[in-house]
């Protein structure tokens, strides 16, 4: 069986999860957010060639979210220098995972980005062969430049103006179809993405947390619990003959948490 993606990086949801950052202070049940994080593991365990599991570290609550520590791009990694202050710590574990795997895939090139950067991952959107940057809270112009450099003529930077992140109101299904939260935030957010990709679409979801998605070759994983946006999901998924898994992750949604901030896919 051949796989699009050949790795998968995630990193097991810790004990300290109850004192992750929220924009909304709410309880929130560990047990069970242990258990919708490991269901998520398991469903990406049977789609790629090989799960790479990082350490887990109680020190950093909100370590699940690797998404948030690196880009991947091809075959080059670029380890962010996250925005919150009591996260950027979670970055090294997975750097030196990385940096370990260059052993048996020389073609992989790591870079850093380097102070005054800050980035989340979660700010970060591939699609059309574009690379498209959110500004945001944890995000800043700085990191903009910096992946300039690395990636010259592919960055596209637009303000993040609802939502933590960039993807916390939009994804990519494919390269050529965006699902948007339909509201007008989230609209104005998506339209420097569809003129830079003149022949993409866009497909608007009543629920937020419903347009942020991870496509792992011919399956697509969505959010359960959001019944009007999956009908409109379940139909796109069947024009474009992909397999559909339902992921329940209400418990790390509390800790604004969406499905691609639980892992790091490379091809």
């Amino acid at each position: 069986m051949s796989y699009q993606r050949r790795y998968a990086l995630v990193r097991p949801l810790p004990r300290s999860f109850s004192a992750a950052l929220q924009q909304t202070p709410v309880p929130i049940n560990v047990d069970l957010a242990h258990a919708q994080h490991e269901r998520y593991t398991e469903v990406l365990r049977g789609l790629v060639g090989q799960l790479i599991v990082v350490p887990v570290d109680e020190h950093y609550p909100d370590c699940c979210f690797i998404e948030d520590t690196a880009i991947l791009v091809n075959s080059v990694a670029v380890i962010a220098r996250i925005g919150a202050d009591s996260r950027r710590g979670e970055s090294s574990a997975v750097y030196s995972v990385l940096h370990k795997l260059q052993q048996i895939e020389p073609s992989l090139r790591l870079h850093r980005l380097t102070e005054p950067a800050t980035l989340d991952g979660g700010d970060v959107l591939q699609m059309g062969g574009k690379i498209f940057v959110g500004l945001s809270k944890r995000t800043n112009q700085d990191a903009v430049l910096q992946l300039e450099a690395l990636f010259p003529g592919r960055v596209v930077a637009l303000p993040v103006a609802a939502g933590l992140h960039l993807k916390s109101v939009l994804s990519a299904l494919d390269d050529h179809t965006l699902l948007v939260e339909d509201a007008p935030p989230a609209r104005a957010m998506a339209e420097p993405i569809l003129a830079a990709l003149p022949d993409a679409e866009a497909i608007y979801l009543p629920d937020a947390v419903a347009a942020n998605v991870v496509r792992v070759g011919g399956t697509v994983l969505i959010q359960d619990g959001f019944p009007e946006s999956e009908t409109i999901l379940l139909r796109a998924a069947a024009q474009r003959q992909l397999e559909v898994a339902k992921l329940d992750m209400s418990e790390l949604i509390k800790a604004d948490g969406a499905l691609t901030c639980c892992s790091l896919l490379l091809e």
